[in-house]
């Protein structure tokens, strides 16, 4: 996610009145207060009680990684949705809410306070109850592969389901690696939104994270490859929602395709208000299915009904379970075109859609991408229908920031036009490469 340097504006269309929260530690077990907000510091916690056995219908984990400059967007994050529909009790037609916090303190954002793992939830007079159930060390890194298998392990040990879901939240940088992924502070416009705020202009990404390497300074920092990070989780999810910058690509949604049924990313970066946790729990939890359509239309409305630079959005769901369709009608085109894929034009090049705002890009409209290729009507009629299969939702303001959006299918790819050879050698393991040899 990206910090804004307008934050009134965005702050203005959060609730002030939250749900509050404090920890009565000999119970292990927290109630709601009108007085006070949500400590989120874990300092004086210890090992809270451990749920009931009885199996759960859904679970949600909120994963939430703030130990960075989005820690007071992500700590609003959880009141909101802490404030709005949580699961009610805990027996088995419940659901449930955990909540992993990784957070930097109030005085320093860069400065780890412990992770902790929550379990939220309404009890039947209508109050807010928080049960803590695990505390880690602060020198925990939570920007680690290994961290999310074991956060995800501990929290199908405490509270078995039928299904579970994750939503993860932090800084994202797609598949590019450092040192390729930067942001730069345009100073000639006062609200445009940068991953590299005044205090971490050299802030480098590698997929999910940035928590930053003691001894740095802040300059470097911890994150998560995709290919690690889909491989760290032990089991299926139902869906994985990335509240962070530019997971929306097919590289990210293939990766994970064999995780979960239903994959939510946006193809750009996110403003720094996030996606809208006040209607979350009532899309996840309600009657029915999970709805995670409901989730990107929520998200999609919050910013259409801003105005400027905070009217700046695009999103997607993806039915991962349709993904190899896409691949084999695009590694089909990939073969066919590779000469025109590696030589574009500049002025070609300059025709297609892109999500990155800054000097080069490797963020690209994946359709747009075709489309400027010499495809026959028939094949590009083909990426359409494979698209519509597995694109259930996809939404996007007509400008992000500085970036015109005039096309929009849901997913942006690679352009190997604008690569270089190292890059090119970090994609080619990729799952998606592997499945359609963009980059050969």
């Amino acid at each position: 996610m990206t910090v804004s340097g307008a934050k009134e504006e965005y702050l203005m269309r959060r609730v002030t009145a939250y749900i509050i929260v404090t920890l009565a530690i000999a119970l292990g077990l927290s109630s709601c207060d009108d007085s006070l907000k949500i400590d989120f510091s874990g300092s004086s916690r210890t090992e809270g009680r451990e749920n009931p056995s009885t199996v759960c219908n859904r679970v949600t984990l909120l994963y939430s990684l703030g130990v960075n400059n989005l820690r007071s967007y992500l700590t609003d994050d959880i009141d909101d949705l802490l404030g709005s529909y949580l699961p009610v009790g805990l027996g088995y037609d419940s659901n449930a809410l955990l909540i992993f916090t990784h957070h930097g303190s109030q005085d320093d954002y860069y400065e780890s306070e412990p992770p902790v793992l929550y379990r939220a939830h309404q009890l039947s007079n209508g109050e807010c109850c928080l049960d803590t159930l695990v505390v880690w060390s602060s020198e925990t890194v939570s920007a680690s592969a290994d961290m999310i298998t074991e956060v995800l392990d501990t929290v199908k040990a405490l509270v078995p389901a039928e299904s579970y879901g994750a939503v993860f939240s932090s800084h994202g940088s797609g598949w590019v690696p450092y040192p390729y992924y930067y942001t730069y502070y345009d100073k000639s416009d006062e609200t445009v939104l940068s991953t590299a705020s005044e205090d971490s202009l050299s802030l480098a990404l590698q997929g999910f994270g940035a928590q930053p390497i003691p001894g740095s300074n802040n300059r470097e920092f911890y994150s998560i490859d995709i290919a690690d990070f889909a491989a760290a989780i032990p089991y299926e999810l139902e869906y994985i929602i990335f509240d962070a910058c530019f997971m929306g690509g097919i590289e990210e949604a293939y990766e994970f395709k064999d995780k979960c049924k239903y994959f939510v990313a946006s193809q750009t970066e996110i403003l720094a208000l996030g996606f809208d946790y006040l209607q979350m729990g009532s899309r996840l939890w309600a009657d029915g299915d999970a709805d995670v359509v409901g989730v990107c239309e929520d998200f999609y409305n919050q910013y259409a009904a801003l105005s400027g630079s905070s009217q700046s959005a695009t999103i997607s769901c993806i039915d991962c379970t349709k993904l190899d369709d896409l691949a084999t009608v695009c590694a089909e085109i990939f073969s066919e075109k590779s000469s025109e894929l590696a030589n574009m034009s500049s002025s070609t090049v300059n025709q297609i859609q892109k999500y990155y705002r800054f000097q080069d890009s490797w963020y690209y409209d994946l359709r747009s991408i075709v489309s400027h290729l010499s495809v026959s009507d028939e094949q590009l009629a083909s990426l359409d229908a494979a698209l519509a299969e597995c694109v259930v939702y996809k939404a996007a303001t007509s400008r992000f920031i500085s970036i015109t959006i005039s096309e929009h299918c849901g997913l942006s790819m690679y352009l190997p036009r604008k690569g270089n050879s190292t890059l090119d050698s970090y994609y080619l393991p990729l799952s998606w490469n592997q499945a359609t040899a963009l980059v050969q």
